[in-house]
């Protein structure tokens, strides 16, 4: 599961970011109609506002714990950088790239060396020679791999990836958070749309 990109695209669009007032403005819309009671025995022509209220608030909350889910769990390599271009606009070098995988589990630090083994060759003595080098040091009993400076591309995608994959089930819960709002969303539009279709068109 790679989905950390797709969740940062939802934290910063702006349904997300404008559905969260809909958590404070609820209870005080609320409090000024008074509804109490059931809300199903409300007169039709009014029934579709406190139903429509009610996911709208839950659908806030729902996305509001996505985006919490998000911000403590995505790692902060991702959500500081889109892409390689970004990474060199910034001015980071290879200790940011160092420092993002400083934490690595061993088996997993183990694992993203060989990866990067598989897609580039160590540096070469010539290479070395001429400082022409970076070293990646992977994991919390450091792993290191030198790699010439022109493979840097390729080594940012890797550990980007490596990213991307971490925290399998913070993901698993953003996507049951999210999911869960857009969800009642929808509810909101097609019941919205029913009665619309019921009372005024037919």
């Amino acid at each position: 599961m790679k989905s950390w990109c797709v969740f940062k695209q939802l934290a910063d669009s702006k349904l997300i970011v404008s559905s969260s007032m809909w958590i404070f403005l609820v209870p005080v819309i609320a409090k000024l109609l008074d509804l109490t009671g059931d809300f199903f025995l409300l007169p039709e022509s009014v029934v579709i506002f406190p139903f429509t209220l009610y996911f709208l608030y839950f659908s806030a909350i729902a996305f509001f714990l996505g985006y919490l889910v998000y911000v403590v769990f995505c790692p902060s390599f991702v959500k500081k950088l889109d892409g390689y271009n970004d990474f060199l606009d910034s001015g980071f070098k290879i200790h940011k790239i160092n420092e993002s995988i400083s934490n690595v589990e061993s088996n997993k630090a183990e694992l993203l060396k060989r990866n990067i083994k598989c897609k580039i060759d160590p540096a070469s003595s010539d290479a070395i020679d001429n400082e022409k080098v970076f070293t990646l040091t992977i994991g919390r009993e450091p792993l290191n791999f030198t790699f010439e400076k022109e493979s840097m591309d390729v080594v940012f995608w890797l550990v980007y990836d490596h990213h991307l994959g971490s925290n399998w089930f913070a993901q698993a819960v953003c996507w049951f958070f999210f999911g869960l709002g857009y969800l009642m969303l929808s509810i909101i539009f097609f019941t919205n749309f029913y009665y619309v279709v019921k009372n005024i068109l037919l």
